[in-house]
């Protein structure tokens, strides 16, 4: 077991890591810069191109969900359900697009 544990350790010290994937970090308001700048140093990552667009879109409707105060009780599953199914589609490693709005976000970041 504890062969097992120092593997791991040196498989994420080496950076072989899934987590530290740019489109799996990018899923963190606070490590999202991070990714960004991990991507535009590698710009055919067509997978942290589509998850940055992404999360990006889920960001700014989270922070939009949050300044209506009326709505907020309400709407807040939205973002947080679209997230989940995203964080899903990037530990797969696969396209995984948020059902009715992540079309949206797509277009509207599409020179990310």
């Amino acid at each position: 077991m504890l062969l097992g544990l120092k593997k791991d350790i040196v498989e994420i010290m080496a950076g072989n890591s899934l987590f530290y994937k740019p489109f799996i970090m990018c899923h963190t308001l606070i490590l999202w810069p991070w990714a960004y700048a991990n991507y535009t140093q590698d710009r055919e990552d067509y997978l942290s191109a589509f998850y940055l667009r992404q999360t990006l879109g889920i960001i700014l409707m989270t922070m939009l969900v949050l300044l209506l105060p009326n709505l907020r009780s309400i709407l807040i599953g939205i973002p947080i359900i679209s997230w989940v199914i995203s964080i899903i589609g990037a530990m797969r490693e696969v396209r995984l697009i948020i059902p009715f709005i992540g079309i949206f976000f797509q277009r509207w970041f599409k020179t990310l």
